[in-house]
């Protein structure tokens, strides 16, 4: 049966969302990975993709360019890549719905910050800087998707999460690849194929 097809536990709508300074293309390998395998998928493209907005302002695009494929009530799980992970929980804050999320997915994101966010003043940097006011809301607004299955995937050779233990959630299953680069981390076929695993699992 494909994914399409009506059944009692239908393959979730897959939510992608990018990174800082990536776009639609950084995405590619997943996306047709998640197509293959029976996923329906949606690309979310963030603009400015240089985080010079606040994460919530990020949010809303996501929340704008995926209402219409979330309209109904088929489940729906979301993978975001480093600064997309965050977005994607700031998402989850002002727009999910607990009773149909899935699974969340985050490759290599910030989730305890990063050192590296002190570096520059754009707003969804420092959003990303540790203890910000943005990552203390999201992890108080966590218990929400209690239901969901968090899943973190990072690499320890990571040179843009510092320290790169800031990816995993103290309630998620967090997995490690030694991946050589952050940005390979979204190209990775054992990323690829630990994403695929935990949204079938």
């Amino acid at each position: 049966m494909s994914a399409e097809s009506p059944s009692a536990n239908p393959a979730p709508h897959v939510v992608l969302i990018h990174g800082i300074w990536d776009n639609a293309r950084t995405l590619s390998r997943l996306d047709t990975a998640l197509r293959a395998a029976g996923f329906p998928t949606t690309v979310v493209v963030l603009t400015p993709n240089d985080a010079r907005l606040p994460l919530a302002a990020y949010a809303a695009q996501v929340h704008a360019q995926t209402h219409a494929a979330l309209a109904d009530d088929r489940p729906y799980a979301l993978v975001g890549f480093s600064m997309g992970g965050l977005v994607a929980r700031a998402f989850l804050r002002d727009h999910g719905d607990p009773a149909r999320l899935r699974t969340f997915v985050s490759i290599a994101s910030p989730h305890r910050g990063t050192w590296t966010a002190y570096l520059r003043r754009a707003p969804g940097i420092c959003d990303m800087r540790p203890g910000s006011p943005l990552l203390r809301a999201l992890d108080a607004d966590a218990h929400r998707f209690a239901a969901t299955r968090w899943v973190t995937i990072r690499t320890p050779l990571d040179l843009m999460i510092l320290p790169s233990t800031s990816s995993c959630l103290p309630w998620a299953r967090n997995h490690c690849q030694f991946v050589p680069l952050h940005a390979l981390m979204i190209r990775d076929r054992r990323v690829i194929a630990g994403v695929i695993a935990a949204l079938r699992d």
